[in-house]
């Protein structure tokens, strides 16, 4: 019988369709360079805190349980980042919006938070939670980066949301405000995900 080669990794960078699907309310937060590194840092330290408490728990939850622990975790833990972001920044906390309370029942951030409370170990959560997040930030950074751009014509165009960043750097006079509202997110992921497509198939 011959043995198969393995498969290449893939890029930190690669999700399946149904991870790009799940990622759809954290790119639509993400209008600008700002409300993007706030909502990916968020998401970081919600799948980190989250992943790292349930793998402690481990053993001590039984099976039928699992579901209910994982819900009550996630959302403890997006409580109070939502209740620290809004006594700390409370217009950026403002911007954001409803979106960051649904990080608590990201199908993303569920599932690594199942698999580190069945395995019970913290070399997996660790591992898991900074792949993932990485991968992460690497679709909503960039995309919040171009959505800005393409939208106001400008880079920090809404830097008077955080005390301390300098003042909008206009960069062209051409805009299209539509990429700023949330379908202008999934027309930004069509032409990036159009653009990839063609760059692998003039790689064959």
């Amino acid at each position: 019988m011959t043995e198969r080669s393995p498969q290449p990794a893939k890029p930190v960078w690669v999700l399946q369709p149904v991870g790009l699907l799940a990622l759809c309310p954290l790119l639509a937060a993400g209008g600008t360079l700002l409300t993007a590194s706030c909502i990916a840092l968020l998401f970081l330290g919600t799948l980190t805190l989250v992943s790292v408490t349930l793998a402690m728990l481990g053993r001590c939850v039984s099976s039928e349980s699992r579901i209910l622990a994982l819900l009550l975790v996630s959302g403890m833990w997006v409580t109070l980042l939502d209740l620290l972001l809004q006594a700390l920044v409370f217009p950026l906390w403002a911007t954001l919006g409803i979106y960051l309370p649904l990080i608590a029942s990201n199908s993303l951030l569920l599932a690594v938070g199942e698999q580190s409370l069945r395995r019970g170990g913290g070399n997996f959560a660790v591992q898991a939670e900074i792949r993932l997040g990485s991968c992460c930030a690497l679709w909503i950074i960039p995309l919040g980066l171009v959505r800005e751009i393409l939208g106001t014509g400008a880079l920090l165009s809404d830097s008077q949301l955080l005390p301390g960043l300098p003042d909008p750097l206009v960069i062209t006079s051409f805009t299209a405000p539509l990429l700023q509202t949330a379908p202008g997110t999934l027309l930004v992921l069509a032409l990036a995900g159009a653009w990839a497509a063609r760059r692998a198939s003039a790689r064959l």
